[in-house]
């Protein structure tokens, strides 16, 4: 019996008994549609991995595919609903069969997958989230946590099965090309069906675009991705000038920015390009910082009103809204005070879903679901354990970029390191567009061992002898 055949059987038995404890013992189904929903969810992904075995599972072609559709998938919104629901709807319930498919595909390709967890920095990743699931034990929602640590586990071996079996071209390219689609899509709702497309911050004051995503953070994510992965893509010379990645892309990618008002991705964004730009000149960038210095000395010897400047970068006009950072010193305060009594263990992965609008609201009634920061919101739910796995892991990253000098991860772990600052979207629940290309981006394969050449013999262009890094 071949070994691939004999894995893809055993990881069909695992997700049938996965899916018979998780979804028919844990939550109680209460109508024939519903139960109609989880049989799908159970057998929808076992037809498309046989599908794949079929048409070659660990093909370049047929992970790709579905690396798209999970990317896709993963935070489009097709429904609003309360922050603290926790309950199994359509929507998730096809979200964790496209999760479900991507944990199976990897586990098929075992021996890709064993071949990435010897990075530290994935293991470390995949053994984080393996803690996630085990805090459902003690979560106040246990299944939610479970399920979502499961999907983030999923992600993780995914994606690192898709930085092995897929071309760097193509996964620059395509997640890109996907990401601009749903740009445009948010874009023409925004000009057709204004109501549907914006979302009301600020106490209903101020208006942001959100669609396709359920909120405007996620879109200007997503929209910050877009420029980095195509501007790493043109670093790498797989995007043209005239790709329509850079005359339509980018320029979708700016407009959701700006309409999002996504100040948290879009210093992402700068961090990490300024990182890449000064990977390949450092002289460059080593003189844009002079530059940098010099206009802050200027500033501080001129004088202007802070409350003017204050008017040209915040939603409200209100210098409070900087200091405050919309409100997130009292979120972070709220959550502190949870954390200093479970410093530990914490509460239990993605609990503040429930917790944090019990422990903090504005004066208009507003809430949060995670704790706007990646390290708060890392140790409030999974306690001390959780914040010395990431920080091993993201250690560990950076010791596989300085190693191999590739320059996708080292972009990702500036972005991440930079938006986990006000943001918690990579591990606050599910996994989010931003887990999935952290993800997929984390380690890449060993590079080939390098070939004698003769003397004088010139090497392949866009090649060194570290593989996918930067030329030395």
């Amino acid at each position: 019996m071949p070994a691939t055949f004999t894995l893809a059987l055993l990881a069909s038995c695992a997700w049938l008994l996965l899916c018979v404890v998780f979804l028919l013992v844990l939550v109680p189904t209460q109508s024939g549609f519903v139960l109609a929903l989880k049989m799908g969810v159970t057998i929808v992904p076992l037809l498309l991995l046989w599908g794949l075995y079929a048409a070659g599972a660990g093909g370049e072609k047929s992970i790709a595919a579905l690396l798209v559709v999970i990317l896709v998938i993963t935070e489009l919104s097709l429904r609003r609903r309360a922050f603290e629901d926790t309950s199994a709807d359509p929507q998730n319930l096809v979200k964790m069969a496209v999760w479900g498919v991507g944990l199976l595909v990897a586990l098929i390709n075992w021996g890709t997958l064993r071949q990435a967890l010897r990075e530290p920095a994935t293991a470390l990743l995949a053994l984080t989230t393996l803690w996630f699931a085990a805090t459902a034990v003690y979560s106040p929602i246990p299944v939610y946590t479970l399920g979502a640590a499961i999907a983030l586990l999923a992600v993780v071996l995914f994606g690192a099965v898709a930085r092995r079996s897929v071309r760097e071209s193509i996964l620059l390219k395509a997640p890109a090309a996907a990401l601009t689609v749903m740009l445009l899509v948010g874009l023409a709702l925004y000009v057709v069906a204004p109501d549907r497309a914006l979302a009301q911050t600020e106490g209903g004051t101020v208006l942001r675009l959100a669609a396709p995503f359920a909120t405007p953070n996620q879109l200007g994510r997503a929209a910050a991705l877009v420029v980095l992965l195509t501007v790493i893509g043109m670093a790498r010379g797989h995007v043209r000038w005239r790709s329509f990645l850079v005359w339509l892309g980018i320029p979708a990618a700016l407009a959701c920015l700006v309409l999002s008002q996504s100040r948290t991705a879009g210093g992402a964004l700068l961090a990490a390009l300024l990182l890449v730009y000064g990977s390949k000149r450092p002289r460059r960038a080593l003189a844009m910082a002079i530059v940098l210095a010099a206009l802050g000395i200027v500033y501080s010897m001129l004088d202007i009103d802070l409350a003017d400047l204050a008017a040209l970068v915040s939603r409200t006009g209100h210098v409070s809204e900087l200091t405050t950072l919309t409100g997130r010193t009292a979120i972070w305060a709220a959550v502190w005070q949870q954390i200093l009594e479970q410093p530990l263990l914490g509460y239990g992965h993605a609990a503040g879903k429930v917790l944090i609008p019990q422990i903090y609201r504005t004066f208009w009634g507003w809430t949060a679901t995670h704790a706007h920061n990646m390290w708060l919101q890392t140790w409030f739910t999974t306690g001390l354990v959780g914040v010395l796995l990431l920080l091993a892991t993201l250690l560990a990253q950076l010791r596989y970029c300085l190693r191999t000098r590739d320059l996708g991860s080292l972009a990702l772990l500036a972005f991440v390191f930079v938006a986990g600052m006000a943001e918690a979207g990579n591990l606050s629940g599910a996994p989010s567009v931003l887990t999935v290309m952290w993800a997929l981006w984390l380690t890449g394969p060993a590079p080939a061992p390098a070939k004698a050449q003769a003397p004088g013999a010139r090497a392949a262009p866009g090649r060194s002898a570290r593989g996918l890094g930067l030329q030395a």
